[in-house]
């Protein structure tokens, strides 16, 4: 193909072709949109572009993919893929660029192994183990935006050494994470939904994959790692990008900005547990530089007991050092990491079930909505079963001795009332008081004949009194 022709997807929306990025005379072979934007997805020799020339892209019997310039120089190529028929290069409907054995009908290669900084629907972001050998597929950002195209200082993958997270880059350091994936969102993007994009996480025996498609099909989306670090997703509207999403926004802070047991809430830092935790570093924490983060006020140790302290609405920690232990739920979760002196916090999430963090947790956010509870274990008091035992029989006690006070000062009142009222010589005259001696005349000498029953003070007479 030569410098000036395209090749065109099935369904009109990409084109391959060479290209020169404006206020540049270098060439470059990708693909762009068709639209008037000429919107940039995929680029082959972003690092070797063609200085003062023309190209020209050649495909080999045996499968190569190959780049020239105008005087003959190898630019870019896939290298020899070893076709047993003949290969054929096909521009995809998803935008993406494939190279296909005719006769096998199998892949021999696909730009998505060399992705840019767009992700497309469809496409898959993570990575497969081969052997002794991690195959990833990343996003890598321009070295300036809309100016050079060559991979710049930032990568967004899904992490295999994290639990299903989305990590941006900055060169080795941590940029920006998602927080872990819980089947419906991303636990650090509580504001994320899937009203007009699905997403998902795909994992396999060997690897996992992130991807999304939209809910409407004629719809074109894209997601775009900036110079900057920023991802941004958007969909075209007519001739515009619209942007949908951010990541990081204005109220991201940076990574681990509060340090181990540090959490930030509404731009601030906290010690995660305030009555457990103290800032390690005082005068740096008073002058605002929270990177020492937060310690136990109170040391694990085996003559302490241990219990879990639960804060809600929370961007669970950096899973760098998280195990996902397999328990069926939330009890069984918080039994496991009992019992294992090393777990520091768990949470128990849909899609992934137990997470449980084995050393000092970080990177932590605080919403006022969303996110998910994180179980954090602390130092218990000493004796402070036995302490809530006896207080609790205490408080038993004071209530039924409260009890029988009341009851003891009502009989009193009625008493005193029956006493002091006046008498109605018609009433029944239960309460008139008798000598001794007509009591005993009117029981014949309190004689056995005249018992009539027996209570806790004695016989009961019968008696005639006139």
């Amino acid at each position: 193909m030569l410098d000036g022709e395209y090749l065109i997807s099935t369904n009109g929306k990409f084109q391959l072709g060479f290209f020169s990025i404006p206020n540049s005379n270098n060439r470059y072979l990708g693909v762009r949109t068709t639209d008037p934007h000429k919107t940039v997805i995929w680029i082959a020799n972003a690092e070797h572009p063609i200085i003062n020339g023309t190209g020209m892209l050649y495909l080999s019997q045996d499968g190569a993919l190959t780049i020239g310039n105008n005087i003959g120089l190898i630019i870019w190529s896939t290298g020899s893929l070893v076709s047993r028929g003949e290969p054929q290069a096909c521009l995809l409907d998803s935008g993406f660029l494939v190279l296909n054995d005719t006769k096998t009908g199998k892949f021999l290669w696909q730009s998505i192994y060399q992705l840019f900084d767009t992700l497309l629907p469809h496409v898959p972001l993570g990575y497969m183990k081969l052997l002794d050998t991690m195959l990833e597929i990343q996003l890598s950002s321009w070295n300036i935006t809309e100016i050079d195209p060559s991979p710049g200082q930032y990568v967004r993958k899904l992490d295999p050494t994290r639990r299903y997270e989305l990590v941006t880059y900055k060169g080795s350091e941590v940029f920006y994470r998602t927080g872990p994936w819980d089947g419906y969102r991303w636990n650090g993007f509580p504001k994320m939904t899937q009203d007009l994009v699905k997403f998902m996480v795909t994992p396999g025996e060997n690897g996992a994959y992130f991807w999304y498609e939209p809910r409407d099909p004629t719809v074109l989306w894209r997601q775009v790692l900036k110079s900057n670090g920023t991802t941004y997703r958007s969909y075209l509207n007519g001739s515009d990008w619209m942007e949908y999403w951010k990541a990081p926004d204005d109220s991201t802070p940076s990574y681990a900005i509060c340090g181990p047991y540090g959490i930030y809430l509404d731009g601030d830092c906290e010690c995660v547990v305030e009555a457990q935790f103290h800032p390690k570093n005082g005068k740096s924490w008073n002058n605002r530089i929270f990177s020492d983060g937060c310690e136990r006020n109170a040391p694990l140790n085996n003559g302490t007991s241990h219990k879990f302290v639960a804060v809600g609405n929370v961007k669970l920690p950096d899973t760098i050092n998280a195990f996902s232990a397999e328990t069926t739920s939330k009890s069984e979760c918080e039994s496991w990491c009992q019992k294992n002196s090393s777990c520091m916090a768990y949470a128990y999430i849909g899609w992934q079930g137990c997470l449980a963090w084995l050393g000092d947790i970080i990177d932590m956010q605080q919403y006022l909505d969303g996110g998910d509870t994180l179980y954090i274990r602390v130092a218990g008091k000493r004796g402070e079963k036995p302490i809530k035992v006896l207080t609790t029989v205490a408080v038993s006690i004071g209530s039924f001795l409260f009890l029988i006070i009341v009851i003891l000062a009502i009989r009193y009142i009625i008493i005193r009332w029956l006493q002091n009222r006046p008498i109605d010589m018609n009433e029944t005259r239960l309460f008139e008081f008798y000598k001794f001696n007509t009591i005993r005349d009117a029981t014949g000498n309190f004689n056995d004949e005249n018992i009539i029953g027996r209570g806790q003070l004695g016989p009961v007479y019968k008696v005639m009194l006139c």
